[in-house]
């Protein structure tokens, strides 16, 4: 037989532990919600008399109600980076490769970025005017970090990195002597 007041002691201590729980909660949610989640655009712009081959990074705001109810924000993405690796489509032929500058909001450009939740930053891989397209990336060999790219179809990989984790997307893209002619290509389901 179990004395009485120790069964009152089981209901005290359920309602300590419920508490203990309830308060902790919030903090693991955000470590399992509240990580960085990038998301990736190509983009076509005019920029600078021609075109531009745009390459948006957002890191993405919580959306969840519920996790947002909890108190769940999205952490910054720290020391963002971002390397590009050039190939003729078809032969795979290296064009190039290299780091590449981040613009951040104050079109300062910047090799690492923290980003933040609901923020933008991009990069522009290629860009084209006159009937001559360039590349922004910082390859080996290349003066200031300019790369002349000939008309044709190429494929970019862009590989981004940042704290703990990294992410890599490879898209199809076209020079054009026609400036209207160069862009991205869209991406197709497999």
């Amino acid at each position: 037989m179990v004395p009485e007041w120790l069964e009152w002691t089981d209901v005290v201590l359920s309602v300590i532990a419920f508490g203990v729980g309830f308060v902790t909660l919030p903090t693991a949610f955000q470590m399992w919600w509240g990580k960085p989640r990038l998301r990736f655009e190509f983009d076509r712009s005019r920029v600078r008399g021609g075109v531009g081959l745009i390459f948006w990074i957002t890191n993405e705001p919580v959306r969840n109600r519920l996790l947002k109810w909890v108190g769940v924000t999205r952490d910054a993405a720290q020391k963002v980076r971002m390397t590009v690796t050039i190939r003729e489509n078809g032969t795979k032929r290296f064009i190039a490769s290299g780091k590449t500058t981040i613009k951040v909001e104050n079109d300062e450009s910047l090799y690492s970025v923290d980003l933040y939740s609901n923020t933008r930053s991009w990069a522009i891989i290629i860009t084209q005017g006159d009937g001559a397209a360039s590349g922004e990336i910082n390859a080996p060999g290349n003066k200031d970090g300019k790369l002349d790219i000939q008309p044709g179809e190429y494929e970019c990989t862009l590989s981004v990195k940042w704290g703990q984790g990294s992410a890599s997307e490879t898209r199809i893209f076209y020079v054009n002597p026609n400036v209207e002619a160069t862009q991205w290509q869209e991406p197709t389901d497999v």
